[in-house]
């Protein structure tokens, strides 16, 4: 997986030797509505010959607007996911700052086109962008042509939304079975025998969960995302790791 950040200007030069099909969004959770996107885009991309193109942000727009963190991963993981799980040709990140949230939905729909060479993509109904959310896929249609833009209806019980809650109320099997994979978590020590949560913000339910490390269960009590493990399991931690909640 080779991956560029862009800020969306008309003088990068990005060298692509290919066409693209394109996922685009932020893709927060990568839920299995998510991987549906995906893995339609690899079959057409299969299918026309061409590349398969993740389009993502650095970060969450309304997030930078409002000077939140409030992600269920954060972008180590994320982009750790999007290559284990579905492996796109090309990543592009749009690295989110004043100028690139102001670029109007012409600027968006022309880069698409112009530098990342992108023919067909696959996006989700509520898809929005430019200036002020002005674009949406009449936009895309309209500029790459109604048979090169496939939609996906939104599944209201399939959300990120959905599972940011789960996880705040420490339903971590359904968090599970919502994103059709356990829920990665990386964390940090800190003294006293306790680590902490550094992957999201969001803050789970107090109290013992679960964790699988190298294939191995351990329970540990977790408040306000510290985790205290028994002293008889820290032989087996490092100062960081990632962990599955099961």
């Amino acid at each position: 997986m080779i991956k560029i950040v862009t800020n969306l200007n008309n003088d990068e030069v990005i060298n692509l030797n290919n066409n693209f099909v394109a996922c685009i969004g932020f893709f927060d959770g990568l839920h299995k509505v998510h991987w549906k996107l995906f893995m339609k885009a690899k079959r057409i991309a299969k299918k026309n010959n061409l590349g398969f193109l993740i389009l993502t942000f650095s970060n969450k727009i309304t997030n930078f607007i409002t000077g939140k963190d409030y992600v269920l991963y954060n972008n180590k993981i994320r982009y750790k996911l999007f290559k284990e799980k579905c492996n796109p040709d090309l990543l592009v990140e749009i690295n989110v700052n004043k100028k690139t949230i102001s670029k109007s939905k012409e600027d968006f729909c022309n880069f698409l086109i112009n530098k990342l060479n992108v023919k067909k993509v696959v996006i989700g109904e509520d898809f929005r962008f430019g200036n002020n959310k002005s674009g949406n896929v009449n936009d895309l249609i309209y500029f790459l042509g109604m048979g090169n833009v496939k939609i996906f209806k939104r599944e209201e019980k399939i959300s990120t939304s959905n599972a940011k809650m789960l996880l705040q109320d420490g339903n971590i099997r359904k968090v599970n079975k919502l994103l059709k994979y356990k829920y990665l978590i990386i964390i940090k020590k800190n003294i006293n025998n306790e680590f902490s949560i550094i992957s999201t913000n969001i803050v789970l339910k107090d109290g013992y969960y679960k964790l699988l490390i190298n294939n191995k269960k351990y329970v540990a009590k977790i408040t306000n995302n510290l985790i205290i493990f028994k002293e008889t399991d820290l032989a087996v931690f490092f100062s960081f790791f990632k962990y599955n909640l099961l």
